[in-house]
């Protein structure tokens, strides 16, 4: 059992999959045309989160400088620098979306999701900044 939770947390917070492959084996199990799809994915979710502590330590660094450090405020600061909204507004509009129920918690798989749809907005913005 502590074997299949390391497996799964392996995968969920680290990314790596719960089999050691080559990535080659692993285009040829999963073919061409899905092996291209997981790489459109894993490589939005990962430029997603990049851009996302790039803009919250930018936030960080100017309000360090002004004497005004609160951690809570730069990440709700960075996802408005990027969508235009904070995290809980931009989530509530995802779940109503989504027809999702609202929770106080957000789980991991639900945040990516999160994120993977807004990566097209943010490549917009972060060019639009430019």
């Amino acid at each position: 059992m502590v074997c299949c939770r390391r497996r799964e947390v392996r995968l969920l917070l680290k990314g790596k999959p719960p089999l050691d492959i080559t990535k080659e084996q692993f285009q040829e199990l999963v073919g061409p045309l899905k092996y291209r799809q997981y790489l459109n994915y894993f490589y939005g979710i990962t430029v997603e989160e990049a851009i996302l502590l790039t803009v919250k330590e930018e936030v960080r660094k100017e309000r360090q400088l002004a004497a005004l450090v609160k951690e809570e405020d730069t990440a709700a600061e960075a996802f408005r620098r990027i969508y235009g909204e904070t995290q809980p507004i931009l989530l509530e509009q995802f779940r109503k979306e989504k027809h999702y129920r609202r929770l106080k918690s957000i789980s991991l798989s639900e945040l990516k999701e999160l994120l993977t749809g807004f990566s097209n907005s943010a490549s917009s913005t972060m060019i639009n900044r430019a």
